[in-house]
């Protein structure tokens, strides 16, 4: 728990540092969209694991590490073309 509540002001602070730079292409948007998804699914999830939430927390997890996997295999495309 100490490590997720060390990544969403993480995430915030990159995300921001952003603000007013143009794209380059499709794939940054979708890099930028997926760090904000994953972004919104950490701190609920921490916010449900605090008030002892434990099921609800649980449905955020998926979500999250589908995102992750994604991100993940849209780098390794992007380094193969």
């Amino acid at each position: 728990m100490a490590l997720l509540s060390e990544l969403p002001p993480a995430i915030s602070v990159a995300l921001d540092s952003l603000g007013g730079k143009m794209t380059t292409g499709v794939e940054d948007l979708y890099y930028l969209y997926a760090s904000r998804h994953i972004n919104t699914a950490v701190d609920a999830f921490i916010v449900l694991r605090r008030e002892h939430r434990i099921d609800g927390a649980r449905l955020l997890v998926r979500p999250a590490l589908e995102a992750m996997l994604r991100l993940q295999l849209a780098g390794v495309r992007r380094h193969f073309r």
